[in-house]
């Protein structure tokens, strides 16, 4: 495998992980909120799917997330200051800004105002619909702070991502709603992206392997899937269904990105994962209560038959996706690129003032 084919995979991988988490959020709320009692059969089978990749979709993201940022561990801290967090925090604030009326609305249509607090909440306690980006700040910093003690930070970071919750049940409800659930989604998650910063070699390997331990992998995952639905959601069943689940998507990825026009398509993706994730959420509010405005005015819509609900979910999220992508394409030609990245001009006040302190 080139070094050109082990970029590939990462790209479709990331792209894929985004596509995925299109997909929840359509399956989760959006498509009763734009639709509401659409729950035929074939609908219910989009949502069994989705909930079935939840042990994949978001690891598989911090995962790659962790493989591009192995080369930021060894960067100075006033460095990663200006060209990350600052970076990750800019559209956390400017979209959390964004998207706060619209999910007021839409969680409190005749009184949105009742839920401010805990919209405003948001802004300081590691965010609602954006949560991932101060995730990725705090995951990076336990990174760079641990990268000369990889495996026993990995150990560490197993036991909590996947020891019952019930054991962290008394720190996390000590916490404020919104924080004592992000500090858990850190607990679980930043794993997954400590072993794409530490165990990019075995995860390259693993991406080198024959095809056919693709079909063994995505067999395993849905034979542990149908345990995991027989006996419970149990710490082992999860560590392993999650586990196989990202080898299967890693491999299944490496299969893809003998395809160049599949390599097109997910290099594309992986280049606004950013874009498509802030837009998405942003875009699926607004639309969310357009509809509940227009149920209100008499206009509701429904799914008609068999074959609009097969259509409707990969449509919604074929459109999202191409939507956030171009309103990103758009920002950078006709100058509102402030919406997905820092202006040049914050950036090199922070860079002065970081080297500054840096200095004392």
């Amino acid at each position: 495998m080139t070094a050109s084919t082990r970029l590939d995979w990462i790209d479709i991988a990331k792209a894929a992980a985004i596509v995925l988490i299109v997909l929840f959020h359509t399956t989760d709320w959006f498509l009763d909120a734009l639709l509401p009692g659409s729950q035929g059969a074939v609908v219910r089978l989009w949502n069994d799917v989705s909930i079935s990749l939840i042990p994949v979709r978001i690891p598989l993201f911090f995962l790659v997330s962790g493989l591009l940022a192995v080369s930021a561990l060894e960067r100075p801290w006033r460095t990663l200051t200006v060209t990350r967090f600052l970076a990750l925090l800019w559209p956390f604030f400017v979209w959390t800004l964004l998207v706060m009326p619209f999910w007021m609305l839409r969680a409190s249509y005749d009184d949105p105002l009742a839920i401010l607090p805990l919209a405003v909440s948001t802004l300081f306690f590691a965010g609602a619909h954006y949560w991932y980006l101060p995730a990725l700040i705090v995951a990076l910093v336990i990174a760079k702070l641990t990268r000369r003690l990889p495996l026993t930070t990995l150990v560490a970071a197993a036991l909590l991502a996947f020891s019952p919750r019930t054991v962290l049940e008394p720190l996390l409800g000590a916490l404020p709603t919104i924080l004592g659930v992000n500090v858990d989604r850190w607990f679980t998650f930043t794993f997954w992206f400590l072993v794409g910063c530490f165990a990019r070699p075995v995860l390259e390997r693993i991406a080198a392997w024959p095809r056919w331990a693709a079909f063994v992998a995505v067999a395993g995952f849905g034979g542990l899937i149908a345990v995991q639905r027989t006996v419970g959601v149990l710490a082992l069943t999860t560590a392993l269904v999650s586990i196989v689940g990202i080898i299967a998507a890693i491999l299944l990825s490496a299969w893809a990105s003998r395809s160049p026009s599949v390599v097109r398509v997910g290099r594309y993706l992986a280049a606004r994962t950013l874009p498509i994730y802030v837009g998405h959420a942003f875009l699926f509010e607004l639309v969310a209560v357009i509809a509940e405005s227009s149920r209100r005015a008499g206009f509701a819509p429904s799914i008609g038959n068999t074959v609009t609900g097969v259509l409707v979910i990969p449509v919604v999220v074929i459109a999202a996706v191409a939507a956030s992508a171009a309103l990103y394409d758009a920002s950078r030609r006709w100058n509102f690129a402030w919406l997905y990245e820092p202006p040049a001009r914050l950036r090199t006040r922070l860079g002065y003032w970081a080297a500054h302190h840096a200095s004392r």
